[in-house]
This record gives C-alpha cells, sequence and structure tokens, in this order.
C-alpha cells in the first residue's frame, strides 16, 4: 500500500497526529490482503466536511478532512448517520474502513457476496464494526 498524506503546515498538529500516524491506522484497517498496489491519498484540507471516494479499478482511494475539525467530535454523514469520533485516528479508520469495503467488494467479490455498490449502509454498517473490532471507539447511530 501506498499512503499520501497531503497537509497544510501545521494541520497534522492540530488534529494531534502525524504522516506515521495516519499510516499506522491505514495498516492496522487495511490488514494485509490485496493492498500491495493499493494508493491512499489523505488530504487535510481547509473545509467543513469529510469526503472519500473510492476508485477500485485504479487503486486509489482519496480521502479529504477538514483542518479545523474538533475532536472529539459528533457529525452526520451524507447518508444520514451520526457518528461520533473521539479523535482524528478514529474518524480516520471509519472512513478508510468504508471505502476499503468497497475496493475490497471490487477486487474480492467472493469476501463480500451480494455487494450492490449503491448500497452505502452496507458499507457504513462494515466500517463501524471493522474500526472497532481493530480498537477504535467510534460509535455511530443509524438514520
Amino acid at each position: 500500500m501506498y499512503i499520501v498524506v497531503d497537509a497544510p503546515p501545521g494541520a497534522l498538529d492540530a488534529l494531534h497526529t502525524s504522516a506515521a500516524a495516519i499510516g499506522d491506522v491505514l495498516k492496522v484497517v487495511a490488514g494485509n490482503k490485496g493492498i500491495a498496489h493499493l494508493v491512499v491519498v489523505v488530504r487535510i484540507l481547509p473545509c467543513t466536511r469529510w469526503r472519500a471516494v473510492c476508485h477500485a479499478e485504479d487503486g486509489l482511494i482519496d480521502m479529504r478532512f477538514a483542518t479545523g475539525m474538533p475532536y472529539p467530535c459528533t457529525a452526520m454523514d451524507i447518508y444520514g448517520w451520526k457518528w461520533t469520533f473521539p479523535d482524528f485516528a478514529s474518524h480516520l479508520a471509519v472512513v478508510a474502513s468504508h471505502e476499503l469495503y468497497h475496493y475490497r467488494a471490487h477486487h474480492f467479490p467472493q469476501d463480500v457476496p451480494g455487494y450492490d455498490p449503491r448500497d452505502e449502509t452496507a458499507g457504513n454498517v462494515y466500517a463501524l464494526a471493522h474500526a472497532q473490532q481493530c480498537g477504535f471507539q467510534v460509535q455511530a447511530q443509524r438514520p
């Protein structure tokens, strides 16, 4: 897995993280299966919401997070889920897990039977359970 962290000066410190810590979180949630050629881009930008997209066919996951997001925080995603993140690492773990769900479904369909790329609820269910299994203290409420 190739990891690219793009952040303005001071942004990582403000989130109480580092490029190395981001890499550690991504390695924990990704595991070892089928990620040798995966590229993960983590951008910290002056915005108000997080956003992520998986380009599974190209082996790219692109995630964007807000520079000024205070942690702990509770925030609603675009699917109506209410998330509680104690820290940036937990937030990153959930978003990365959600996008890895799509990536793995594309490359290893036998691991995700009945996968529907339009079913974002399944991605969130997986992300919540996986992040918690990896030790992150995230919580969520479904709409």
